[in-house]
């Protein structure tokens, strides 16, 4: 166990994890719609979440080995995005990939000299990779990224006595830093100061509580601790919790969904039974932050009734519906959805008003006359819905439910006489 803990991650995760993220995925399923790639990355998130949990249950009642099967199972599955909102930004971007906006300038030059040093590191030339990254700390001490940097350059070379400083800088300056406080707990492994480590790693953990690999980690770090005899105190390991979005999380999801409504609607698309009700609340706040600053976007009150409507929401759903309408008159998905939460209200005037207002702006679609069919049928008018059932089979000549509709009324004409 306590090998494990003998070296740092030695790859420069902040500036290359989001390239080889896309790579994956196009390799391993790019094919998949992103509805649909959203959908496999949270389902693998829930179960990650869930190992994870049964396995800091273990961990807090001292099987460790169970603790760290459970673990490493999680490991296997969880996806690289640590929350549901990240998930879908994620599967989004990778079908339609953006420009990125300008960084600031002290970032970019941060960026570029770390991948300069890590290219030197690859090409064999270690002392100018180092020296790149010693002059970057040089002209910017405060920069934590930096620091974190070249304590990696240094744990690849086995300087882990400086490392561990260059870490130790890292969390100094950044605090939520949850890299820095692993590395910084698997050089003092790699020092034979597994107790140290186990401080280290909780730290690490209060930050990240649903990551397997830190409890994993900090399991071992334990026993090995233990081991050496150390005077360590195994604090129970947090559990995990439904994991509070982050603000840039949000954020990125709204400006998706303000730029392409679609998107909520390729996911509404996905049957109700496959997605998590948590999807649904994400979306419907990013819809409502886009709306505070779209107000007059029909479609993205259009989209915000119908997540309303999945969410079991009616009446929000209705008027977020009329709000599209009245913002769009000939906005006729709108009217064909809001007919249909009127009628889901036993509103009926209010569900046949919003058809034939589809009718009466020129569209001609068999599910509206169908609908329209049933409408009426329902309300005991004979005529109106034999009329609407025939102009949806002049339309559609095989729709099941029209025929179905003229044969009920027939029977009921029929019982009748």
């Amino acid at each position: 166990m306590a090998s494990s803990l003998s070296k740092p991650a030695l790859e420069p995760r902040s500036f290359g994890g989001a390239d080889s993220a896309c790579q994956e995925t196009r390799e391993g399923g790019g094919e998949a719609s992103s509805p649909i790639r959203a959908l496999m990355r949270l389902q693998n998130l829930y179960r990650a979440q869930d190992l994870v949990r049964r396995g800091v249950c273990l961990l807090n009642a001292g099987q460790i080995d169970a603790a760290e099967r459970c673990l490493r199972e999680a490991m296997s599955v969880a996806p690289r995005e640590r929350s549901a909102a990240e998930c879908l930004v994620s599967a989004y971007r990778e079908e339609r990939p953006e420009a990125v906006g300008a960084a600031s300038a002290a970032h970019a030059r941060t960026s570029a000299r770390v991948r300069l040093a890590w290219l030197q590191q690859r090409d064999g030339r270690g002392a100018d990779a180092l020296r790149t990254l010693r002059e970057g700390v040089a002209e910017a001490p405060e920069d934590a990224e930096l620091q974190h940097q070249l304590g990696l350059m240094l744990a690849s070379r086995e300087e882990y006595e400086e490392a561990e400083v260059r870490f130790t800088q890292a969390v100094t300056l950044d605090r939520g830093r949850v890299e820095a406080w692993v590395n910084l707990a698997m050089c003092q492994g790699a020092s034979g100061r597994s107790a140290d480590a186990v401080r280290s790693l909780q730290r690490a953990q209060r930050i990240h509580r649903h990551d397997a690999r830190i409890a994993l980690l900090l399991a071992q770090a334990f026993q090995a601790a233990r081991s050496q005899g150390a005077a360590v105190r195994m604090t129970p390991a947090y559990p995990v919790t439904d994991v509070a979005e982050d603000g840039e999380e949000i954020e990125a999801l709204t400006r998706m969904v303000e730029r392409d409504p679609e998107f909520v609607d390729a996911m509404l698309s996905i049957p109700a039974s496959s997605a998590d009700e948590r999807v649904y609340a994400l979306l419907m706040t990013a819809l409502r932050e886009a709306l505070g600053r779209r107000p007059d976007h029909a479609d993205l009150h259009y989209h915000l009734g119908r997540v309303l409507s999945r969410l079991g929401r009616a009446d929000e759903a209705i008027a977020a519906g009329e709000r599209a309408v009245a913002l769009d008159s000939r906005h006729t998905r709108a009217l064909i959805d809001l007919a249909r939460w009127y009628r889901s209200a036993r509103r009926w005037e209010e569900a046949v008003d919003r058809l034939e207002r589809v009718v009466r702006a020129g569209f001609e679609y068999p599910d509206v006359y169908r609908d329209l069919g049933e409408l009426h049928r329902e309300r005991g008018r004979t005529l109106q819905a034999r009329s609407a059932y025939r102009r949806a089979l002049a339309l559609k000549p095989d729709d099941a439910d029209s025929l179905a509709g003229l044969a009920a009324l027939a029977e009921a004409g029929a019982a009748g006489d």
